[in-house]
């Protein structure tokens, strides 16, 4: 695989993890922008070092493991990722407080609330 298709593959993953993020802080919900996209951005990990290397790991332990497969280029794309989605992660929160309330200071909820039919 190219390192443009592993820099694709796990930049969509984390765009489209941070935008699932946007929209769970948009509503009130305590898991965000940066906890999804790097939670997306690690689960796109495990896949591209599967292919690249013939292994399956688990996400908690992605980054160690890439660098015990010596997948170094997937470690460096991840590794930058990560950088972005913490540094992007906490002015586009600052937005979303600024738009829609529930900050820090605020309780997060702790339990989802039923939906209603």
């Amino acid at each position: 695989m190219t390192l443009a298709a592993i820099v694709t593959r796990l930049f969509v993953a984390a765009l489209i993890g941070c935008l699932i993020g946007i929209n769970r802080f948009a509503h009130h919900r305590y898991i965000g922008v940066r906890t999804l996209g790097l939670v997306s951005l690690g689960a796109a990990a495990v896949v591209v070092a599967a292919l690249e290397n013939g292994s399956t790991v688990w996400v908690a332990a992605v980054t160690g493991i890439l660098c015990g497969l010596g997948a170094w280029r997937v470690v460096l794309t991840v590794t930058v990722l990560v950088g972005i989605v913490l540094l992007a992660g906490g002015p586009v929160e600052k937005l979303l407080v600024a738009r829609y309330g529930c900050g820090p200071e605020e309780d997060p909820p702790t339990s989802i609330p039923p939906r209603s039919a």
